[in-house]
């Protein structure tokens, strides 16, 4: 629900309200002359299945009014058949752009994980991230920091003794500095 207040000359203050809504993603931009545009996910979808649609039930429509004025029969099988083509290739087209969003994303989160990932483990002053519990782990203390169902980082105390710590630091050393 938004409403608008954006009457008012310039250097008065001007009000605009919004809420927020079940779905994801939302985004809520506040353009100039406080005009606010709300969107989210869900409706971005809805409104570009509707635009398919429309467009392919407009192009279905012209061809059973025979607009193109030659006086055959319209054949309903092909108008159907017609319609069903500009629906798939307007679907296969959004989740074409759909996969290439993901890569895009997927590739700037693997980037992202390689830079910090030196950058924390160089920085010897940051501060760790408490632990959102503590466990026990065949008589050692284990700190689960992340555990969802794609990704867990636990740490565990005295996994290593001191010289295979050392190896590790060591081997690891030319990929991580």
């Amino acid at each position: 629900v938004v409403k608008k207040n954006k009457q008012g000359s310039e250097g008065e203050c001007r009000v605009d309200y919004f809420s927020v809504n079940e779905n994801h993603d939302q985004v809520i931009l506040i353009k100039e002359g406080i005009e606010v545009e709300h969107t989210d996910s869900k409706s971005i979808a809805v409104k570009s299945a509707n635009t398919l649609l429309d467009e392919c039930k407009s192009k279905a429509d012209r061809s059973l009014k025979n607009i193109d004025n030659t006086n055959n029969p319209v054949d309903p099988l092909h108008v159907l058949d017609t319609l069903t083509a500009c629906v798939q290739k307007g679907v296969a087209t959004e989740i074409e752009r759909a996969n290439e969003e993901i890569a895009f994303q997927a590739q700037v989160r693997k980037n992202m994980a390689s830079q910090l990932e030196n950058y924390t483990c160089a920085d010897e002053t940051l501060n760790t991230t408490e632990a959102k519990r503590t466990e026990t782990w065949r008589g050692r203390k284990v700190s689960v920091m992340i555990d969802r169902p794609a990704s867990k980082i636990h740490t565990v105390e005295n996994f290593l003794t001191e010289d295979e710590c050392k190896a590790v630091e060591e081997a690891a050393r030319p990929i991580l500095h």
